[in-house]
């Protein structure tokens, strides 16, 4: 059996749902936690208009919004454009013309640069915030353009 790196997500859910998949300090996330929010955000993808291989910029520390924002990427079709937490508004917008992105996620703390950066290039259409508190809370992914 062939799997892509987002069907490891579903898969995970399916053999092993109530098995923590993540931990961040005292918060634990079960394959089923993590495949849920996963799909979550692929369908806010979707809703957007994503298609296969649109390009969408990620930039956030290494949490697990990072990890479940980049596979609900995949499992939506896009790909996936890293981006380091250092970069200041051109240098995003840079990266985020160059690869072409549609859309951006971000979390709190780099919101604003991420902001800039979409705002100076045209075929970048929206900025998004994705923000994970607790496994039973829903999450929430705010757009902001």
């Amino acid at each position: 059996m062939s799997l892509s790196l987002a069907s490891v997500i579903t898969e995970g859910r399916r053999c092993f749902a109530d098995e923590v998949a993540l931990i961040e300090n005292q918060n634990r996330y079960t394959y089923h936690d993590l495949a849920d929010m996963v799909l979550s955000v692929a369908a806010f993808l979707k809703s957007k208009g994503i298609e296969q291989g649109d390009k969408i910029g990620l930039i956030g520390p290494n949490r697990p919004e990072f990890t479940i924002c980049y596979y609900g990427i995949l499992a939506a079709g896009g790909t996936v454009v890293s981006l380091n937490t250092l970069l200041v508004g051109d240098e995003i917008a840079y990266q985020l013309e160059n690869s072409e992105a549609v859309g951006i996620f971000s979390d709190p703390e780099n919101l604003l640069q991420a902001l800039d950066g979409q705002s100076r290039v045209e075929s970048c259409e929206w900025v998004a915030l994705c923000a994970f508190d607790r496994p039973d809370k829903p999450n929430e992914t705010k757009d902001y353009v």
